[in-house]
C-alpha cells in the first residue's frame, strides 16, 4: 500500500482512512512493522480509526533520517510503501525509483 510520512510531536507513517480499513484489524491494539531488517511494535491508538490513522514512533523517524527524507518541504511529505506479510505485521520501504 501507498502510505505516507508524518510528522507531529514525533514521525510516523499516515496509511490513511481507506488503507486502514482495507488492510488492519480492528482487533488490533498493535502492528509489528519490519524496519530496515528487523521488527519494530507500534501501538495503534483509538484515533487510527478515526482522524488520526498513522503510527508513529523513534524507529520511524530513525529510518526517515536514514534515507534521507528528513526534513520535506512544507505540505509535501514523501511517499512510501508499507508492505502487509502476515497478520499485523508489514515491511515498510522506500518507494521504487521512477
Amino acid at each position: 500500500m501507498l502510505a505516507k510520512a508524518w510528522s507531529g510531536a514525533s514521525y510516523g507513517i499516515r496509511v490513511g482512512r481507506t488503507n486502514a480499513n482495507k488492510y488492519f484489524s480492528k482487533d488490533w491494539t498493535e502492528i509489528e512493522v519490519e524496519i530496515g531488517g528487523h521488527f519494530e511494535r507500534f501501538r495503534l491508538s483509538k484515533a487510527f480509526w478515526g482522524k488520526c490513522p498513522e503510527f508513529r514512533g523513534v524507529a520511524v523517524g530513525d529510518w526517515l533520517l536514514g534515507q534521507g527524507l528528513l526534513p520535506w518541504p512544507k505540505g509535501s511529505p514523501p511517499g512510501v510503501q508499507l508492505i502487509p506479510l502476515e497478520g499485523n505485521r508489514f515491511r515498510l520501504r522506500t518507494l521504487p525509483a521512477s
